[in-house]
């Protein structure tokens, strides 16, 4: 996914490759000609060439790992908090110490997911900020290798390796397991296996075993610096700046040179308006107080405070009715939660994305297996003494389905 400016501009930038310190930085312009001594270098951030370009960063594959999340269509927002529970078990780190970056969607329909120590982000941004820089963006350096569809890129730098493998797919490491981490990734790969391997390195023999079947087409180059650097596609890339690290847009870097003047345009507006500022505001203020009496009644009657989640609705649902039941209610929204609850707590195979209580009716957005599985929790549902079930919508997704039904309490 795109973030923060297009690619044709991107020869204006300065492309500098993390490392594991900020003593330990390659850097190179994308224009740059051979005959540019300030081509490329390495130092520290003190040493980079004094330059009025925008700096880009890309980070080392030892310290971002791409991954592939598998969940429903979701909106933005809503696919942000799902994908750490979907991507938990293939983590070794606990999800609330790192940082989760959504990419697209590939054929199979799998999410692209760049995931960094929030420690590592915080760290980099830092070393910035103390050396007087702002970097734009900071990237995957392996989503920075040329792409070519039906291909695997690889380059060889020293003793490590990266191979991109798909659009937003890739990952890094020691030379010596390459052979066999190639290997696994074409078993993996089934039917997605590459037509050829092309291979970048400062080196014209390659010291690596590579299958029979697979095609290769091996290029010299010896600044693997100037290479990322000319070939990084933003649009292609995954951007890590995003949320909580997303880079201050030019309003507030300006705020201070404008704050005097925007303080004295707005005492105009409210001198030449008030009393309709006024009543404007008195109106936030009461539906301010509304909201937060409708959060305190929501917490209230649900400890926990959060949505329910598709990826553990049992033990949420079943620790929400034992809170109704411990309140005694026998009609409306908690009645139907009552009756419905412990059916859909005990099917593993649907998920739960939302509950909706309006009209004196409950509505659930579900996702299934299949269109099969949405008449079977239907049924399941009608056979309840005193609820009454319908079938508003269903539909199928890619190798998923999504229904919606509308439980009522029956006479």
């Amino acid at each position: 996914m795109a973030h923060g400016f297009e690619n044709n501009n991107m020869s204006q930038r300065l492309i500098v490759r993390l490392g594991r310190d900020s003593d330990a930085l390659r850097w190179a312009y994308p224009d740059a000609t051979e005959a540019d001594q300030l081509a490329s270098g390495s130092g520290s951030l003190e040493q980079l060439p004094a330059t009025n370009r925008p700096v880009v960063a890309l980070a080392s594959m030892a310290d971002v790992n791409l991954l592939k999340a598998r969940i429903p269509p979701l909106s933005r927002q809503r696919a942000v908090r799902a994908v750490p529970f979907a991507l938990e078990d293939q983590l070794v780190e606990d999800v609330d110490d790192l940082h989760f970056c959504l990419g697209q969607r590939n054929a199979e329909g799998e999410l692209a997911v760049a995931v960094v120590a929030l420690e590592r982000m915080q760290a980099w941004l830092q070393a910035f900020e103390e050396a007087g820089l702002e970097v734009e963006q900071i990237y995957p350096e392996v989503l920075a290798l040329p792409y070519t569809p039906g291909a695997w890129t690889l380059l060889i730098e020293n003793d490590e390796f990266m191979l991109r493998t798909g659009l937003q797919e890739g990952f890094g490491g020691e030379l010596d397991n390459l052979s066999v981490l190639l290997e696994s990734a074409l078993q993996d790969a089934e039917d997605d296996r590459p037509l050829r391997l092309i291979v970048y390195s400062d080196q014209e023999e390659l010291d690596f075993e590579v299958p029979a079947s697979l095609p290769v087409e091996q290029h010299v180059e010896p600044d693997a610096t100037s290479l990322l650097a000319r070939h990084l596609r933003v649009q292609d890339a995954i951007g890590l700046r995003i949320g909580a690290y997303s880079r201050r847009s030019g309003w507030s870097m300006h705020w201070q040179r404008w704050r005097v003047a925007a303080i004295l345009l707005v005492l105009w507006v409210l001198a030449d308006t008030g009393s309709l500022v006024l009543k404007r505001w008195q109106l936030a203020q009461q539906l301010e107080r509304v909201e937060a009496a409708m959060v305190q009644t929501y917490r209230q009657a649900f400890p926990d405070g959060g949505q329910l989640s598709m990826y553990n609705p049992r033990q949420q649902m079943e620790s929400r009715l034992a809170a109704l039941r411990r309140g005694g209610s026998d009609s409306g929204f908690l009645h139907l939660l009552q009756i419905a609850g412990p059916l859909l707590a005990s099917e593993s195979t649907v998920q739960i994305i939302s509950l909706t209580y309006r009209n004196n009716g409950l509505d659930l957005e579900l996702s299934a297996s299949s269109l099969q599985g949405i008449d079977q929790i239907k049924q399941k549902l009608d056979s309840a003494p005193g609820l009454g079930v319908e079938v508003v919508s269903a539909r199928a997704e890619g190798d998923r389905a999504q229904g919606r039904l509308r439980l009522e309490v029956s006479s």
